[in-house]
């Protein structure tokens, strides 16, 4: 009970010393001071979209963690986990560089490269690329399409499908048409296995993904399809399939699919999931708009006969009366 009201008029103590010292800083406060908090807090937002676009997330909750973990030792004079923890802390700076160290090369280059622009682009590292790999992604799709090459394609979001990627083979390449369409072509020894896309990268290929168990689904969907709803069962993850048999492209999203959309639909729809940038996303919608619009004249607009002279006019009309 005394370690309870101890720990009580130490929080409250320490509450009232922070209003204190707030109260003195923002008294003596200068021009100085506001750029430099305005600095540190740009600096901070640009660390934190950093982090979070990357695999490290479930680390830095591990490191908050064992932060609190170290304070409340000291908090509560606990000796030998205040001590085991102070080590550890100690030590686990040199390890956090050990363990970053490609995410902050990556970053100081980008900032080497283009001091400004590098700063701004920290913690956007795909969102300037992604209406790229889209428009690929797309024009590899609409040939695969065509051609009734089989794809699945998984679009990897805030779930992490480590799992999925262990089942295949690590590619990590930049995404390209070429790329995409080697990867299914029949003969391909990868062509049967689902590709994983992670930030804007084909990250793995000839994945395994669950199958769904649901028996209301259509008994026309082959194991692409199934495979497809399964995923998207277990995860966040956006799906897109084109059948073999077909030709025709599907997107599956939270256990729904949605069968024979066209290739300027998909790439509507990846735009709105995967582009961040409202001028892309303006551009793209505005460009597929204008496509089907020029579509739909071509198809609606009256096939016109080449002009013959009149020669040529009495001569079919001859032939027909004979």
């Amino acid at each position: 009970m005394e370690a309870i009201q101890k720990f009580f008029t130490d929080i409250k103590e320490l509450v009232s010393n922070l209003l204190s010292f707030t109260a003195v800083q923002l008294a003596n406060i200068s021009f100085t001071d506001i750029i430099d908090i305005l600095t540190m807090t740009v600096l901070l937002m640009m660390v934190h979209k950093f982090i979070r676009r990357r695999r490290t997330g479930r680390l830095i909750i591990g490191i908050v963690i064992w932060m609190a973990l170290f304070a409340l030792g000291r908090l509560f004079n606990l000796y030998t986990v205040s001590f085991l923890f102070g080590y550890i802390f100690q030590a686990g700076i040199i390890a956090l560089v050990v363990i970053f160290q490609p995410e902050l090369r990556m970053a100081l280059e980008r900032v080497g490269e283009e001091p400004l622009r590098g700063l701004k682009g920290l913690g956007e590292s795909g969102a300037h690329a992604a209406h790229l790999w889209v428009r690929d992604v797309c024009e590899a799709v609409a040939d695969m399409s065509r051609s009734r090459t089989g794809a699945l394609i998984v679009f990897e979001r805030s779930s992490k499908l480590s799992d999925v990627v262990q089942s295949g083979i690590e590619v990590d390449a930049k995404i390209s048409p070429y790329l995409i369409r080697n990867i299914f072509f029949n003969k391909s020894p990868l062509h049967d296995g689902a590709v994983v896309v992670r930030e804007g990268r084909v990250f793995a290929a000839g994945c395994l993904l669950p199958l769904t168990r649901r028996s209301d689904i259509d008994q026309d969907l082959g194991t692409r399809h199934r495979a497809a709803i399964g995923m998207t069962e277990v995860s966040d993850a956006f799906v897109l399939v084109v059948s073999e048999e077909t030709g025709k492209i599907s997107v599956a999203e939270q256990g729904t699919i949605t069968r024979d959309i066209t290739a300027q639909s998909l790439k509507v729809l990846l735009t709105e999931k995967f582009v961040t940038i409202k001028d892309k996303k303006e551009e793209i919608v505005a460009e597929v708009a204008d496509t089907s619009t020029q579509a739909d004249i071509l198809e609606e607009a009256p096939q016109e006969r080449a002009p013959v002279n009149a020669e040529q006019e009495a001569t079919e009309e001859k032939e027909k009366n004979l």
